[in-house]
């Protein structure tokens, strides 16, 4: 699959020749510029279309020089790699040529593409457009909907991510001693963790604790710990998608396996911390 997807993506000279090769055909070249920084359905959506009006896509992407040229240096967040395997799986995009300038004017006029796609906010008479059109080609504008921006994700991104995860550990009642664990408690919270303890009756409505527990607290499962000697306390961890400790022996082959074992509940403890 990635082999045949590679294959899309071609070098500025190859993709010369085959543009020259498919005009000779009487292919329609179609020509889509961008960073593709972060794919979403906004681009996805302005690609499937961009097709639809001709017979060949290429997307024109700009190199990580490119992007750092114009979003400054940290941009791009994607690899120029990733973004150009990541276009190279949509179905609509036929190939995919890297350039280094600021605009595509250099590599348009060698492409020479029958219609060039342009976003709204980009318009008709966007920097490119002399060029397409003395070499006999056209604009087309876009009419897919605007979507959110990459750089909108991003802020999206760095507010809900401004603040720390909320995380947890949820500890089966049976494997602490609540006088000689004070310190592992600290331990725990002062590390961030918010400790929840459940026993063998809780297991039946353990669904409901943990509900309750991520609507009152904002809990990101996916940081947080179940510890317990059983393997139900290890379903419930996988059901969960947290991360689990064991402590005592070790399960079958054939049962589900925790991510950890650990001898006691200290030592349990100790390996979440040392995992935070």
């Amino acid at each position: 699959m990635l082999q045949n997807m590679n294959k899309k993506i071609k070098s500025q000279p190859i993709i010369v020749k085959i543009v020259r090769n498919l005009k000779k055909q009487g292919k329609i070249i179609v020509t889509f510029s961008g960073s593709f920084d972060i794919l979403h359905i906004g681009h996805v959506k302005s690609l499937e279309e961009a097709k639809k009006q001709g017979d060949v896509l290429i997307v024109l992407l700009n190199s990580d020089v490119s992007v750092r040229g114009y979003k400054g240096p940290k941009r791009p967040i994607i690899s120029q790699e990733n973004r150009a395997e990541m276009l190279a799986a949509l179905k609509c995009v036929d190939y995919i040529v890297l350039f280094n300038e600021l605009n595509v004017k250099k590599i348009i006029s060698k492409i020479k593409p029958n219609i060039h796609c342009n976003g709204a906010e980009w318009g008709e008479n966007c920097v490119e457009s002399e060029i397409i059109k003395k070499q006999g080609g056209k604009i087309y504008i876009l009419k897919s909907p605007r979507y959110e921006s990459t750089s909108n994700l991003i802020n999206k991104i760095l507010k809900a991510y401004s603040k720390p995860m909320v995380k947890a550990t949820f500890i089966d009642v049976n494997e602490i001693n609540k006088k000689q664990s004070v310190q592992d408690f600290k331990k725990l919270t002062k590390n961030g963790y918010k400790v929840f303890i459940f026993n063998n009756k809780q297991h039946l409505h353990f669904d409901k604790i943990i509900t309750q527990a991520v609507k009152k607290f904002g809990i990101s499962l996916n940081d947080s710990w179940i510890i317990g000697d059983k393997e139900n306390d290890i379903i419930l961890g996988k059901e969960i998608n947290a991360e689990t400790v064991k402590i005592g022996n070790k399960l079958s082959k054939e049962k589900i396996q925790p991510n950890y074992y650990a001898d006691n509940f200290k030592k349990a403890v100790n390996i979440i911390i040392n995992k935070a």
